[in-house]
């Protein structure tokens, strides 16, 4: 989808810092005005921003012709707009760490569950995946796996007749030499 808040914001820009060297009528900077308040009116379209009550604000200043004020509140629309997307990549970057948390949770008895495995069924870097996961456990991901199937193996000394070697292999261990090591 178009990055329409990008246009936007170097448009308000040029306009900012040249605006008294544009050679523009009065009539142009109105339809310049406005076509960036259609951009920015998209873009918040596209991130669920809700910009209703900015239109009649708007239509009132280009109707009465407040140039600074056209600025500052076209200004402000996009901060608002930028902190809007900012709040809302947080909470995607949230979701994505306790969908991580729980799939770990619930999978670490997998053997081959580890970081690139993790990091390729969400389809995100190894990179993005360490930073998620940082944000909603205090050990690496590699360290919850091992203390997850550690205290599951715990469990499983206590409570079964298992074999330490059946117990390695239950709780996701890659051998009963590794399971020692742990």
């Amino acid at each position: 989808k178009p990055c329409h808040y990008d246009q936007c914001r170097q448009l308000l820009e040029i306009i900012f810092q040249e605006n008294h060297a544009l050679p523009l009528s009065m009539q142009q900077k109105k339809q310049l005005y406005q076509t960036i308040f259609i951009l920015l009116k998209r873009y918040a379209q596209d991130c669920a921003f809700p910009s209703e009550d900015f239109q009649k604000e708007f239509a009132l200043l280009l109707e009465n012709w407040e140039e600074g004020a056209l600025e500052t509140f076209l200004d402000g629309l996009c901060r608002q707009l930028t902190l809007h997307i900012q709040k809302q990549n947080k909470q995607k970057a949230d979701d994505l760490s306790r969908q991580i948390y729980e799939y770990v949770r619930l999978h670490f008895r997998d053997p081959d569950i580890c970081v690139n495995s993790v990091a390729e069924i969400f389809q995100v870097s190894r990179n993005t995946l360490s930073k998620s996961f940082k944000t909603v456990s205090e050990v690496p991901l590699p360290d919850l796996v091992n203390r997850l199937r550690i205290a599951e193996a715990i469990e499983l000394i206590r409570t079964t007749n298992y074999t330490l070697s059946e117990i390695s292999k239950l709780t996701g261990f890659e051998s009963y030499s590794t399971f020692k090591r742990a």
